[in-house]
């Protein structure tokens, strides 16, 4: 099944993939909602999403890393403000449930460390 996504009802999206911050943050949020099971965007899902952005990051890392001037890596933290910038936003990802999403993150993390602790006897 392909990815497909609705941009128009976002306020300003051609500005927004112009900027290289604009395009990093879409297309960060466009693949993380397969994972963390959102589709849309809404006024009333700004908690939610960020709640499931923060919990995914926890296991796996930042989801955006940039560079200051000293070279250094800086994780980026998407807030509910970035979510707002693409209040509209839709796709075509089947949405889950919170139980439904507590479920896989769960599933993921026990996956993860699993492979974690497979690489480190292995090293």
């Amino acid at each position: 099944m392909s990815l497909n996504y609705d941009i128009s009802c976002v306020k300003n999206w051609r500005r927004k993939l112009k900027s290289k911050n604009g395009q990093v943050l879409f297309e960060t949020l466009l693949y993380t909602f397969m994972v963390i099971g959102v589709n849309r965007i809404t006024e009333d899902g700004f908690g939610e999403i960020e709640e499931r952005l923060i919990r995914y990051q926890r296991i796996f890392g930042p989801l955006i890393i940039r560079t200051n001037k000293n070279k250094l890596l800086i994780p980026v933290v998407i807030t509910q403000n970035d979510l707002r910038k693409w209040l509209g936003m839709k796709t075509n990802i089947r949405s889950m449930t919170n139980a439904e999403f507590d479920r896989h993150i769960r599933m993921l993390a026990r996956k993860h460390n699993q492979l974690r602790e497979k690489q480190c006897r292995n090293s």
